[in-house]
């Protein structure tokens, strides 16, 4: 009898794990796409607020400021800080491959990390390729996020990139 029930048994627990394992992972994978999706969505949002509130050209002022026409983005931390809080994500605006401005506040000095470069593999994939560009477990001031980069595209060429950044518990 115990031959019968360890032949039914073992199988049977054996299947039911393997199963467990599946769906877990099939639910981490597409709860993880849905996030990045969400990313995507808000850094999408910031590039067309930008493009809403001067259509022209995106270019780097004499003070190292970012602007975009007449519009200040580097100098309006309020806006992008405004993004930022509303989504609860952080939000950087790179203009070529330097960040020209972001919500994220470097813990150490209490400063904004203004004038740091994106990762080359990044600026490749977005600028130079003008893709998408998402990745998980990325280490960024001091703490693990989801990333999300766009492209922005002026007359058909990336000029700089928005990235959305969401804290990840681990």
């Amino acid at each position: 009898m115990s031959k019968i029930l360890c032949v039914i048994l073992v199988p049977l627990l054996l299947i039911s794990t393997v199963a467990t394992l599946f769906a877990s992972a099939s639910l981490e994978s597409s709860l993880g796409g849905s996030a990045r999706d969400g990313l995507e969505s808000i850094a999408k949002c910031v590039a067309a607020g930008y493009n809403t509130a001067d259509e022209s050209n995106y270019y780097i002022s004499n003070t190292d400021h970012l602007f975009k026409g007449m519009y200040d983005v580097t100098g309006r931390e309020d806006v992008i800080d405004s993004y930022a809080e509303d989504e609860d994500v952080d939000i950087s605006i790179y203009y070529g491959n330097q960040c020209m401005a972001t919500s994220f506040i470097n813990p150490e000095t209490g400063e904004r990390r203004l004038y740091e470069e994106a990762p080359a593999d990044v600026v490749e994939h977005v600028i130079e390729g003008k893709q998408v560009y998402n990745e998980d477990n990325v280490h960024m001031n001091g703490n693990v996020y989801s990333v999300v980069y766009i492209p922005i595209v002026e007359k058909e060429k990336a000029v700089g990139m928005v990235m959305a950044a969401r804290f990840q518990d681990t």
